[in-house]
């Protein structure tokens, strides 16, 4: 009796044990199914649908073949362009550097003839400074009034040191100040090159 209840017992067990394998095994057959579902849907992915193409995406191909041929066409087309461009370019800069060698010439011609006119200014303006500042303090004080500021600059800074003098009393407080500002800033520029 003790034997036959062992073996009951063992079989108990051994159906136990293979409950719990099937169940294990269901689960994980359900488990596998609805994460394939889940994730790739419920068509076979092993299997080779070949190289069968529907009429739309036969549409589609042949449509981009054109639009593909359009763009080679563009693009031979803007190649064209681009070396006429570049031809009335190389034109272009040839004129530009004959132009620039002109300008230059007339610049030396400017500066040459520049020199040549402020040397006269400078000589006017001595002898203007020497006939302004022989003048009576009325009278002096009712030219500075009258001259622009730019004259008034030239004339001092042409003067010698006590005709500079005499013009600049002779000039309302705020008159001489602003050329005086202006002498620096004239004397600034000649300083730095300008």
């Amino acid at each position: 009796m003790i034997k036959q209840e062992l073996k009951l017992n063992e079989a108990g067990k051994l159906q136990v044990i293979l409950g719990v394998l099937i169940f294990s095994f269901i689960s994980f057959i359900v488990t596998f199914g609805t994460m394939w579902l889940a994730l790739i849907g419920p068509t076979n992915p092993f299997i080779d649908k070949g190289a069968e193409l529907t009429k739309a995406e036969l549409a589609r191909v042949d449509s981009l073949r054109v639009v593909e041929q359009a763009i080679l066409q563009q693009i031979e087309s803007l190649e064209n362009h681009k070396s006429k461009l570049n031809k009335s370019a190389d034109s272009l800069i040839t004129e530009i550097n004959s132009h620039a060698k002109s300008i230059t010439g007339l610049k030396d011609e400017l500066t040459r003839l520049g020199s040549q006119v402020g040397e006269e200014k400078k000589e006017r303006m001595k002898k203007l400074s020497g006939i302004v500042s022989g003048l009576s303090d009325v009278n002096l004080k009712r030219i500075t009034e009258d001259l622009e500021v730019p004259v008034l600059v030239s004339l001092v800074m042409n003067s010698s040191g006590k005709r500079a003098k005499t013009i600049m009393n002779a000039m309302n407080p705020k008159r001489a100040a602003l050329v005086a500002r202006e002498m620096s800033r004239v004397k600034g520029l000649k300083t730095n090159g300008g």
